[in-house]
C-alpha cells in the first residue's frame, strides 16, 4: 500500500509553456484527506512551492533545492546550507560561462543586479527575488545555487564546476538550468528522511521525475515513473513510463490509480 506520493516539478508536473495545471491543489488535497502523505521533491526555491500550493501548503511534503530543504506539515525537518566560501567560488566558476547565478536562500533568492534581461525567468522560480550588488548585502544561508543558460547549453557548461567537486554536487534540472547543492544532497535523501520520519519503507512510495536530479528520487521509491519527455538515463531507471508533461499525465496517472 502506497502511502507517501512525490513528484517532481518542472517537465513533469509543469508543460513546457511554464504553465502549472491548476487541478494539482485538488488532487494533492484528495490524497492527503485519503492519508496518503504527498507533495513536490524539485529544484526549485521552498518560497516558490509554497506560493504555488498555498492553500495545502502545511499539510503537504516540500522537498526543495534538490533536497537542502525538507518540510513536512508546518515542520522544516532538515536544512543543508553552504558556506560564503563555497558560494563565492560558485560564483567565480561561473564568470568563465555565459550563465546567470541566482542563490536560493532560506530567507529569499538573490540576483545580482544587470541581470535585467532573464529577470522574467529569475521571478518565475523565485517569487521573492532581491536583486543585491554584491556577496556582501545578503544576509542569509544559501540552500542551492541555480545557474540559468538563456541559450540553453547548460549541459555544455557542466564541467567546469567539476574543480569543486569535493564540496558540491552540480547536475542538469533542463536545457536551461544547472543546480548546485552540497556535495551527497539529493532529493532521494529528502525522501530517506520522510520515510524514517514516518515509519514508512521504500515499497511504499511513489514518485514521479523526468530529469538527471530526479535521479535518486527515483531510486529511493517502490513505485518510479518517468513522463514520456524525460531524459533517457531517468527512463532507463523508472519502474513505469508515462505520458509527457505536456499532456498532465502525473494528475491523469493519480486519478486513475486513486479513482480521483
Amino acid at each position: 500500500m502506497i502511502k507517501l506520493i512525490v513528484s517532481d516539478m518542472d517537465g513533469t508536473i509543469v508543460k513546457s509553456n511554464l504553465e502549472i495545471p491548476e487541478e494539482i491543489v485538488s488532487i494533492f488535497q484528495s490524497l492527503i484527506e485519503k492519508g496518503i502523505a504527498c507533495g513536490i521533491a524539485t529544484g526549485r526555491s521552498f518560497h516558490s512551492i509554497r506560493n504555488t500550493f498555498k492553500e495545502i501548503a502545511d499539510d503537504m511534503i516540500i522537498i526543495s533545492e534538490n533536497g537542502a530543504m525538507v518540510y513536512y506539515k508546518g515542520k522544516v525537518l532538515k536544512t543543508t546550507t553552504f558556506t560564503k566560501e563555497i558560494a563565492k567560488e560558485i560564483n567565480e566558476v561561473t564568470k568563465k560561462s555565459d550563465g546567470v547565478i541566482a542563490f536560493s536562500g532560506v530567507k529569499k533568492g538573490y540576483v545580482f543586479n544587470g541581470n535585467d534581461d532573464v529577470m522574467h525567468i529569475m521571478e518565475h522560480h523565485f517569487p521573492d527575488l532581491e536583486c543585491v550588488n554584491s556577496f556582501e548585502d545578503i544576509d542569509d544561508e544559501f540552500l542551492e545555487i541555480s545557474v540559468y543558460f538563456k541559450n540553453q547549453n547548460a549541459g555544455d557548461s557542466i564541467d567546469l564546476f567539476e574543480p569543486l567537486r569535493e564540496h558540491v554536487n552540480a547536475v542538469s534540472s533542463g536545457s536551461d538550468w544547472i543546480d548546485i547543492n552540497v556535495k551527497g544532497l539529493n532529493k532521494g535523501e529528502g525522501i530517506k528522511i520522510l520515510q524514517q520520519k514516518l515509519g514508512i519503507n521504500k515499497e511504499e512510495c511513489m514518485a514521479f521525475g523526468d530529469n538527471l536530479n530526479d535521479i535518486e528520487l527515483l531510486q529511493s521509491v517502490g513505485e518510479s515513473y518517468a513522463v514520456a519527455n524525460a531524459h533517457e538515463q531517468v527512463k532507463e531507471i523508472a519502474k513505469h513510463i508515462i505520458g509527457a508533461n505536456n499532456e498532465e499525465s502525473v494528475l491523469n496517472e493519480l486519478k486513475k490509480l486513486y479513482s480521483l
